[in-house]
């Protein structure tokens, strides 16, 4: 790297050498990405960019056209844009080889490189980490979300019925919800005919319930905390009792619960529920989840556009929103894989015709201009392609 961006001189390097380096050297690096050995791109991408800038301003020279600068620069501008029409970067990318450099005044023609690289790249397909998160199937958003998520509503996206748990639960049955389920986050529901004191029959953890109201959502790893502390009662409990105790005890009784150290203490592993051993004395004593549970988490209602939805969770970073009815009744979850591109598509096709036909009439409201609905189907088989 050194001797192709320092070495002056027409006996330098060859243009025969040159182009034999830049593609061996490019065919081995797309040969070797990918396999389990510590390299990458960005040191190859960089070799092979200086070289192909080489070979440009030898290009230059044999058409006898004045050039203003060293061999080395033209190196250094092919290197950031061989590197930035693989990663796409553009601002970053200049101030990492600025600093690496220090050639303060090369910095628009590398910035300017650097766009041309990225726009010439997001002509044909978009970057190499994202076509690798793609393949992966890795659950990744996106800045803004599709255009045609403006057609769905939280209701068609949403993950339902969610598994629920009672804020007053046996621990029996909240212990069989962790092992049949992997899910990291559980609304925590309360049966209207109870008040806020508690009272009446414990209702059944199954998703068909006698239309619960929605109370707060505890994490999985909370609930595992709760079940190897043993904090149980035997008879029980009243709601929204019990304050957490001070951060100097361990103790916990009925009127104090585990403290946030007793909580978090076990980050970043938390005890797995295949390790938590409970005989049948303990599965049929009492939970108390108000003083662990998450009383206002982030809900939409399910008519929420998909949009709204979408920027609310990319931009606050959620890993679980709550959609609610008008009753405030938990109707579904949504969770970052409900939200992908892939499942956006799947859930616009899967609309009844009657939907169907109100998105056709969306489109043919404006005689004039208005995108066709023939349209959008033909993007969205596009997309499909790509995908």
């Amino acid at each position: 790297m050194k001797q192709l961006l320092h070495f002056t001189g027409d006996d330098s390097f060859t243009p025969f050498s040159l182009c034999m380096f830049f593609v061996v050297f490019y065919m081995f690096a797309c040969w070797t990405y990918g396999i389990a050995v510590p390299s990458g791109l960005f040191v190859p991408s960089l070799l092979a960019g200086a070289a192909y800038g080489r070979i440009c301003v030898m290009f230059v020279h044999y058409l006898d056209f004045p050039v203003g600068a060293q061999d080395g620069m033209f190196a250094l501008i092919g290197a950031a844009s061989m590197l930035g029409g693989m990663a796409r970067m553009t601002i970053s990318l200049t101030v990492i080889i600025l600093e690496c450099t220090g050639v303060i005044e090369w910095g628009l023609p590398i910035m300017v490189s650097l766009m041309a690289a990225r726009w010439v790249g997001n002509s044909f397909n978009e970057g190499l980490y994202d076509i690798h998160i793609h393949l992966n199937h890795l659950p990744f958003l996106e800045f803004d979300p599709p255009y045609y998520a403006r057609f769905l509503r939280a209701l068609n996206v949403m993950s339902s019925p969610p598994t629920c748990v009672p804020q007053i639960a046996k621990v029996g049955e909240i212990y069989d919800v962790l092992k049949n389920c992997n899910h990291g986050g559980f609304p925590v529901i309360v049966p209207r005919s109870q008040d806020a004191a508690g009272g009446g029959q414990q209702p059944n953890l199954s998703a068909k319930r006698r239309s619960p109201r929605f109370s707060g959502i505890i994490n999985r790893h909370h609930l595992a905390v709760l079940l190897q502390r043993k904090d149980f009662f035997v008879e029980k409990p009243e709601p929204f009792v019990r304050i957490p105790a001070g951060d100097t005890t361990l103790l916990y009784n009925d009127q104090y619960a585990l403290s946030y150290r007793d909580m978090e203490g076990s980050y970043p592993r938390y005890p797995s529920v295949s390790d938590i051993q409970l005989d049948e004395e303990e599965r049929g004593l009492w939970m108390d989840l108000t003083p662990y549970m998450n009383t206002t988490p982030y809900t939409v209602q399910e008519q929420t556009p998909v949009p709204r939805a979408f920027r609310l969770f990319r931009s606050l970073g959620l890993r679980h929103l709550i959609v609610l009815n008008r009753r405030n009744e938990v109707r579904g979850l949504i969770t970052r894989k409900d939200l992908t591109p892939a499942h956006l598509k799947f859930c616009l096709e899967a609309l009844s015709e009657a939907e169907k036909q109100r998105i056709k009439g969306y489109f043919h409201r404006d005689r004039c201009g208005s995108e066709r609905f023939e349209d959008v189907e033909k993007k969205l088989i596009r997309i499909n392609d790509n995908w």
